[in-house]
């Protein structure tokens, strides 16, 4: 192609198409005839517009983020060059929305932005040169905070909790917060030793419960969403301990009418000295107490439970089961009654009865009845048979055939009441009135 009729020693060829090798060489014109003969081409020159402007790149936290995060991996994709290769790319950073430095000059398409606030947020674009010269900025890239996991918690201190809701015994563990280094702190996680049993928290303290008695350290680790971060130092030791078992109970008899409850010592006492037993007493009687024995009893069938627990530092333990005592029952009193005795018709000091009705006045005595010598008088219906007392011997649970004779005092129409009276009378004596059988 031709470019004629120019003036002057220079001219801007366009049209041309980018990328494509030129060369131009130069003849003269004036009046004469004929034009000078051609000049020598020149060197070849690749015509080139500017590249495209970058897409938006492409940034996000660095997969090998050390311990305390700020760094970010940024990259773009390669715009399309216009006729000749692009020869840098600068990129610009941003933090909080506002330039963060020079741009910098780069031949690759990604950059690791290291050396970061790990708690601001950061942007990037990024513009194409060459030749042409350099491009627009590319859009911004998405904001990224370059957080790392968190820094170990400061050394926790442990302490035995001890107040009106919450038993003593039990370690409480507290630590000062960690630095999250740009995430939010998810979690802490308590570790005691030995065992290794852990505790996951919100906050900066646990009150470490379900150990077995013992002595344990405590270490805290941290996480973010960037990972968990090493183990504090250990806390200093503390023990750990735990309300009693549960103790026995037991009840025993000391005397008539008298028992005793006996408290035992429980399978455990939670790793911690037991400072007391606690009883109720219920039943005869209401009360409770403190200590390992209570005597109970004043008086015939009286029934007496008893629990008990055991208490320590940390509390006390569960209620026992309920012994039982009960005092001796009530004996019988002594008691006698009259009953028909064998047939016989004389009898001293009343007459004679007639007739195989006519029998003697047995006298019974029951198991309580006090055995010894005493003086009978025959009675029926409230009247006294004879004028003669009798004197006999009877004993406990036996019985003393008397002189009195009785036979159907009232014919066959009514039975009578027949009894006796006795002296020395026995204390508590019950003389009971019984029918006396028709014959």
């Amino acid at each position: 192609m031709q470019m004629q009729a120019l003036a002057g020693t220079q001219v801007v060829w366009t049209g041309l198409q980018n990328g494509v090798a030129y060369r131009v060489r130069v003849q003269a014109v004036n009046l004469a005839p004929d034009p000078s003969e051609w000049g020598e081409y020149s060197a070849e020159e690749i015509p080139a517009g500017l590249p495209d402007v970058p897409k938006t790149p492409t940034a996000s936290r660095a997969a090998d983020s050390p311990l305390n995060g700020g760094s970010i991996d940024v990259s773009w994709a390669q715009p399309f060059e216009n006729g000749d290769a692009i020869k840098a790319y600068h990129l610009q950073r941003y933090r909080n929305g506002s330039p963060d430095g020079a741009p910098l000059t780069l031949t690759g398409l990604s950059h690791k932005a290291t050396g970061l606030d790990n708690a601001s947020s950061y942007t990037f674009t990024v513009t194409a040169e060459n030749k042409a010269g350099v491009t627009a900025a590319s859009p911004a890239s998405a904001a990224v905070v370059p957080y790392g996991r968190p820094e170990a918690p400061p050394r926790p201190s442990v302490q035995n909790v001890g107040s009106s809701s919450q038993d003593s015994g039990i370690p409480r563990v507290s630590w000062g917060a960690a630095d999250a280094n740009g995430s939010p702190i998810t979690k802490y996680t308590v570790t005691a030793s030995p065992g290794g049993a852990k505790r996951e928290v919100s906050g900066t303290s646990v009150d470490f419960t379900g150990l077995s008695a013992g002595t344990y350290t405590f270490t805290v680790t941290a996480t973010n969403a960037g990972g968990t971060s090493t183990s504090s130092p250990a806390s200093a030791q503390v023990s750990a301990y735990q309300k009693p078992g549960t103790p026995g109970v037991s009840s025993s008899r000391t005397g008539e009418n008298r028992g005793r409850f006996t408290i035992s010592a429980p399978s455990s006492n939670g790793g911690n000295a037991i400072t007391r037993y606690e009883w109720e007493l219920s039943g005869a009687q209401n009360r409770t107490g403190t200590g390992q024995s209570v005597d109970v009893g004043s008086d015939y069938d009286q029934t007496y439970r008893l629990r008990a627990r055991a208490c320590n530092a940390a509390g006390c333990g569960a209620w026992s089961g309920q012994a039982t005592f009960t005092t001796d029952k009530r004996p019988e009193p002594p008691r006698i009654w009259v009953t028909r005795g064998p047939q016989r018709n004389t009898q001293p000091g009343y007459g004679n009865c007639t007739g195989s009705m006519c029998t003697v006045f047995r006298v019974n005595a029951n198991a309580t009845f006090p055995s010894g010598t005493y003086t009978f008088q025959c009675y029926y219906d409230g009247n006294r048979i004879g004028s003669y007392s009798w004197t006999e011997h009877l004993s406990a649970g036996g019985y003393v055939d008397l002189g009195c004779i009785l036979g159907n005092p009232y014919g066959t129409q009514r039975t009578a009441k027949v009894y006796v009276t006795i002296s020395p009378s026995p204390s508590g004596i019950v003389v009971e009135q019984r029918d006396w059988p028709i014959r």
